[in-house]
């Protein structure tokens, strides 16, 4: 991370390393669900993503970023290495992960000048990974059912014993999860990873609003644009709060609402410009899951509001009262 540029909050380097303890703690009860419902190969997918990021990162800060020294073992990318795990199926062979940190690793040091991110490190390699393994990362299998967490490729016969729909793939053609609202917020689903932990993630965003590690606007704005979205225009097959519940608690709305539209170095500093970020993301994410299919249209909504943070912020940054925002000539 570039000493020029710190997210809101982080006033020095051991401001750093408290800001990146805060969102470890908040990861660790999806974590604990994740591996309770898929089991212990989550472990070694998290695992090998965080080594893989510490790994990787380190010679880019070092001789490509050029980045101080005091800099360059940087604690969020054990952060990020467990988020960009988190955005994958557990069936996954172990080299997903390993791909998976090296794109977090490109996104994390593709930055304008003065240190701002222009993506957000663990939605771009979903998005990428989601884009060129399409198939891969869309090998959903049931909760409950594990597998060896040491297999570096799983049989492909024991993952077609246990593959299921997704609640997002089968929102697809219009329809909800069957299953119902309440297991799907508990966590009792198919999905990525860290995606089907939604009470779970809630619970780690408490922690973090505690910490004032999360703009809370910025959250909940994002979570009731689709809510309201979602009940002003259901599915026909659905009656209107079902549907809208459904949507929140599907795919991965809850980390991005928590983690993703809380993210310093790719979104505005300014209150206002991450508000309108969130409104923007919600917007888009609707209407992908509405006409878009069961593409997790989420992953781009977070691209494109990064891309554009640095004109929200210009736009949203507070000015000295009476000034007109041009400098004097002298």
């Amino acid at each position: 991370m570039s000493p020029a540029y710190r997210a809101p909050f982080v006033k020095s380097y051991g401001g750093v390393f408290s800001h990146a303890a805060d969102l470890f703690i908040a990861l660790i009860p999806a974590l604990m669900w994740s591996v309770y419902i898929f089991g212990a190969r989550v472990i070694t997918i998290c695992v090998i993503s965080v080594a893989f990021t510490f790994l990787l990162d380190y010679p880019v800060r070092r001789w490509i970023v050029r980045a101080p020294r005091a800099d360059l073992i940087d604690p969020f990318n054990a952060v990020y290495g467990i988020l960009s795990a988190f955005m994958l199926p557990v069936s996954v062979p172990l080299w997903a992960p390993a791909v998976s940190a090296l794109l977090t690793v490109f996104a994390k040091n593709l930055a304008y000048p003065g240190g701002r991110r222009i993506f957000n490190p663990y939605i771009f390699p979903a998005a990428v990974m989601n884009i060129v393994f399409g198939e891969m990362m869309s090998t959903f299998t049931r909760p409950l059912a594990y597998f060896n967490p040491f297999s570096f490729v799983l049989d492909e016969k024991l993952v077609a014993a246990y593959r299921v729909i997704s609640p997002l793939q089968q929102s697809a053609d219009g329809s909800v999860y069957e299953n119902g609202v309440v297991p799907r917020f508990i966590g009792y689903a198919s999905g990525h990873i860290g995606e089907v932990a939604v009470a779970a993630t809630l619970l780690g965003a408490v922690w973090l609003f505690v910490r004032k590690r999360g703009d809370i606007k910025a959250t909940f704005a994002f979570l009731a644009v689709i809510f309201a979205l979602a009940y002003l225009f259901p599915s026909d097959d659905a009656e209107t709060s079902y549907y809208a519940f459904s949507l929140l608690f599907t795919g991965a709305i809850a980390l991005i609402a928590v983690f993703a539209l809380n993210d310093g170095y790719s979104l505005p500093l300014t209150g206002t410009g991450r508000l309108i970020c969130a409104i923007v993301c919600g917007v888009c994410v609707f209407l992908g899951r509405k006409f878009g299919g069961d593409t997790e249209w989420g992953y781009y909504a977070v691209l494109a509001v990064n891309a554009l943070s640095p004109v929200l912020e210009k736009i949203t940054r507070p000015r000295p009262f009476g000034s007109s925002g041009k400098a004097r000539k002298k």
